[in-house]
């Protein structure tokens, strides 16, 4: 007889999807996630502070899809690595735009598994702001150590400054399942911001992220209200999503001059007098029927009165799309 050998649940998966056993492929995002118990289904707490980042999961270790690009259910535990990173990433950028500057502690994350259970804490160190970190990210696996860090983020400091990785990747080991493998980086985005004159009319370009609150090069800077434009070009709409909420976060908007088109992936807003807690670009998949992240974007957000400003479809009428404005939280 053959011999026996073992795979994990997340190589299952694979195998299943790759001979077209699995057709449902809907990516999820953990801010659309439902919580569950804990025990028949995953529980993923968040706590963040200036100087800590913890992600706590609870609960089945696959069945579930909490963060995840391909809609996986077969590696839920690892999951919450996915969670870690992404939460640490807008928690940087969240910091920054409110003058608080901080830098990661690689060597000092850590990870604790047990059987259904791990923890993941990133400490934050305090530092200035011309050494501040914006984002945060990192490649593993459930029982592998996942793909290699792509190449750009080392050889292109022009747009990945002070990049930086785990030496060796940690490893969280405990309980009856694989090791849970995470090698960590962070970098400082470094992007091209517009300079604009008194008209709101771009006059050059300068390089950094973002441009401090206050800085005279530029009208576009946080809390700040009066005259400028934010103009907004991408390649892809998940990159306009990513730019149109990093760049009206904190700011003050004329929310009647928003022009945007997703066919051409442009966007533009001028400052104004109605302070905002952000915009939000939201969309569905290809072959989605409706957009569950444009309802839930609303619906979860109360707090925030979260209120649709434009809507549609693009794509050839294949896609809807809904742009959201978030207000500051009433005090």
């Amino acid at each position: 007889m053959g011999g026996r050998f073992i795979i994990t649940e997340s190589e299952k998966y694979e195998i299943r999807k790759m001979y077209g056993l699995i057709t449902e492929q809907i990516r999820c995002d953990f801010e659309n996630y439902q919580n569950g118990d804990g025990v028949t289904k995953p529980k993923v707490d968040v706590s963040k502070t200036a100087s800590e980042v913890k992600v706590t999961y609870n609960g089945p270790e696959t069945g579930f899809c909490i963060q995840h690009k391909d809609g996986s259910k077969g590696d839920s535990i690892h999951q919450a690595t996915a969670v870690a990173k992404k939460v640490t990433g807008d928690y940087l950028k969240e910091l920054y735009n409110s003058g608080t500057y901080v830098i990661p502690d690689l060597d000092g994350i850590t990870m604790t598994k047990d059987d259904n259970f791990l923890e993941i804490k990133i400490p934050l160190s305090a530092t200035t702001e011309d050494k501040a970190i914006t984002s945060f990210d990192g490649r593993g696996g459930w029982g592998h150590r996942g793909v290699a860090i792509p190449s750009a983020f080392q050889s292109d400091p022009s747009k990945y400054a002070f990049f930086k990785k785990n030496q060796n990747p940690i490893v969280a080991q405990g309980g009856k399942s694989s090791p849970i493998y995470e090698t960590y980086f962070y970098y400082r985005q470094i992007v091209d911001t517009p300079i604009l004159d008194k008209n709101g009319v771009q006059i050059g370009t300068t390089k950094g992220y973002p441009i401090q609150a206050g800085s005279s090069t530029n009208k576009n800077t946080n809390n700040q209200s009066g005259s400028g434009t934010i103009n907004i070009q991408a390649q892809t709409v998940d990159e306009l999503e990513t730019k149109i909420k990093d760049q009206t976060r904190g700011k003050s908007l004329d929310l009647t001059s928003i022009k945007l088109d997703m066919e051409k992936k442009t966007f533009s807003v001028n400052l104004g007098n109605t302070p905002v807690y952000g915009l939000f670009l939201r969309f569905n998949l290809p072959g989605e029927s409706s957009c569950q992240s444009c309802q839930n974007t609303i619906s979860k957000n109360t707090e925030y009165g979260a209120v649709e400003l434009k809507g549609g479809k693009f794509e050839n009428n294949t896609r809807i799309y809904s742009l959201i404005v978030l207000y500051p939280k009433k005090q």
